[in-house]
């Protein structure tokens, strides 16, 4: 698909301007956040997903290393190394936090909504020791899976993604998470009415239709959420980027809170993506964010998932240096461990496995010896880390709904049957402005028309109640001599503005006038609202 007069160099990720996700330590916001009271029309922040990155407080919960985090820790990271294939480990994970299993296939799920050019998940050839599978099934989130005080590097694979794919599974659908679970179901009841249009907007793209369901992480299908960088509607759009897909953000128009007309900028921006990238992880990747395109500068292996976590890896590793060399000691006469222990408060033991010591008392004059991070240093470390952690945790989570969907372990929880939206779309056309009729003056309708330069016929048109041969001093005169509003298309077409306001939701204002040309869906015979 060729898209003109788009320009050769790289988009940015969708929900924040390029220099946003440039600095990791700069504040970024694609998941979904605190659900607050509306902004324009109905306008709303998008509602909070838990993460150990997403606040000041989450991040002091990332900071307690206690004996059982860091062991658990050291047995994925040695798991994560000695494990076989990754399709041998994706079906152990899902076996471990489901259950069920390793042979047995996932459920089938009767929504229609294909998964395009998914490929079958293949069977392990062999089957890991029982006791290493239940400690990857310990992976809790990405944030276990990286430790700041360890000086080994960091390794971040695709077997150990389809473990945080199934940490997000459990958010989704754990009791304990009742309001993000709530959400997703609440989300995927209110897209059905709209699904139909959804599925056509992404096969006319060509893209497989499952992706419709980003909205769900992105906005929890809050048509007009806000986040607090500026991302609006349920594809989550900043300005800068909507205007590159030809989204119209006008004074009373904005079409990123429009289901169907941001669903395919969203469906033409990862067509974009998956044709630089020819991976639809890496296409996710780089519609929640910029980090993609140093990948694709820098990399000179062949493009993949794998090699991006590598690279991302890389940053980490980076971010983590520069702190480790902050807690840095250097071994003066007259101490030893002991002492160097008190000053650093920790315990020897601690310092000895950090270092790798083996005998406390050798160590030397002169010897550069790292200190456990204090807590500012690890908060320090978890900020600037903070894009790098939300834009590797976008493909896991959007594949953790969609897996919960496709399993059939969302569709069975929509209380009643919801009929898919019908509508005809019609041009707003001209409104109406009100004058009172004076026989002295203006006679009869044809010399009113006359006066307002229009046809007698548009006069009649827009006064369809009117008998010319009948009227009287004071009768209110319909003049189409103004751009409608939706106030006066609901008027005009005899339907609620309750079920036009719901069918545009990209409209902000049902009294202020819209494009002649702008168009409006007309439902053909059944009221949503």
């Amino acid at each position: 698909m060729k898209f003109e007069g788009l320009s050769s160099e790289p988009v940015p990720g969708h929900d924040r301007e390029p220099d946003q996700q440039k600095k990791p330590e700069e504040e970024t916001d694609a998941d979904p956040h605190n659900r607050s009271g509306k902004t324009s029309r109905g306008q709303t922040e998008v509602p909070t997903e838990k993460t150990d990155s997403d606040s000041e407080d989450e991040l002091e919960e990332t900071l307690r290393d206690d004996d059982e985090t860091i062991s658990r820790r050291e047995a994925t990271k040695r798991i994560l190394r000695g494990l076989g294939a990754a399709a041998g480990i994706n079906a152990l994970l899902v076996a471990a936090l489901n259950r069920t299993s390793p042979d047995t296939p996932p459920s089938k799920s009767d929504n229609e909504i294909d998964s395009g050019n998914a490929k079958p998940e293949k069977k392990p050839d062999k089957q890991p020791p029982e006791e290493k599978t239940e400690e990857l099934a310990e992976i809790e989130s990405l944030e276990m899976l990286i430790d700041p005080d360890s000086e080994e590097d960091i390794e971040l694979t695709p077997e150990a993604m389809r473990a945080v794919t199934n940490y997000w599974k459990q958010c989704y659908s754990d009791e304990k998470n009742p309001e993000l679970r709530d959400s997703l179901y609440q989300a995927y009841e209110k897209m059905q009415p709209w699904l139909n249009h959804l599925s056509e907007v992404f096969y006319q793209n060509g893209v497989p239709k499952h992706f419709l369901y980003l909205a769900i992480p992105e906005s929890h299908w809050q048509l007009e959420a806000n986040s607090r960088t500026g991302a609006v509607g349920p594809y989550q759009f900043m300005p800068k980027t909507a205007n590159t897909w030809e989204l119209k953000m006008e004074e009373n128009i904005d079409e990123r809170q429009d289901p169907v007309r941001s669903a395919d900028a969203c469906a033409r921006l990862l067509k974009y993506l998956y044709e630089r990238t020819e991976d639809w992880d890496l296409a996710l990747s780089g519609y929640n964010g910029s980090f993609i395109w140093d990948y694709l500068r820098e990399t000179k292996e062949e493009y993949s998932y794998e090699n991006f976590l590598k690279h991302i890896s890389k940053e980490i590793n980076r971010e983590k240096k520069k702190v480790q060399e902050k807690a840095s000691h250097i071994v003066q006469e007259s101490e030893n461990i002991n002492s160097i222990a008190k000053d650093w408060r920790c315990s020897v033991e601690e310092l000895c496995r950090i270092n790798n010591i083996e005998n406390p008392d050798l160590i030397k004059v002169g010897q550069k010896i790292r200190a456990p991070l204090t807590p500012s240093l690890k908060k320090e470390f978890w900020s600037s880390i903070r894009g790098y952690l939300e834009n590797l945790n976008y493909p896991p989570k959007f594949t953790a709904v969609w897996e919960l969907i496709q399993e059939g372990k969302v569709e069975h929880l929509v209380n009643d049957p919801v009929l898919p939206i019908e509508f005809d779309i019609k041009p707003a056309g001209q409104g109406s402005a009100r004058h009172t009729f004076d026989p002295e003056e203006d006679e009869n309708l044809f010399n009113l028309a006359k006066r307002f330069e229009i046809s007698l016929a548009e006069l009649k048109q827009a006064n369809p109640h009117l008998e010319p041969t009948e009227l009287r001093g004071g009768e209110e005169i319909a003049t189409p001599d103004q751009q409608a509003s939706l106030q006066q298309v609901a008027e005009k077409e005899k339907v609620e503005l309750a079920t036009l306001e719901y069918l545009n939701p990209a409209i902000l204002d049902s009294d202020k006038p819209l494009p002649p040309d702008y168009q409006v869906r007309i439902p053909k015979d059944t009221v949503w609202v």
